[in-house]
């Protein structure tokens, strides 16, 4: 279960890093954005590899 935690959390920074941010403070620097991985999503999948 956590292999699929860990798939879906990384699936997730991919498909974000080509958006621009909407929220938290990222937002105020939507267009600078645009190809960085979120940090929050960035911490998720920290947070899940660490429960393997």
């Amino acid at each position: 279960m956590i292999d699929v935690a860990l798939k879906a959390a990384k699936d997730t920074v991919e498909e974000f890093t080509q958006k621009p941010n909407q929220a938290g403070r990222a937002r105020n620097f939507a267009e600078k954005s645009l190809g960085l991985p979120d940090p929050g999503q960035l911490a998720l999948v920290v947070i899940t590899e660490g429960l393997r």
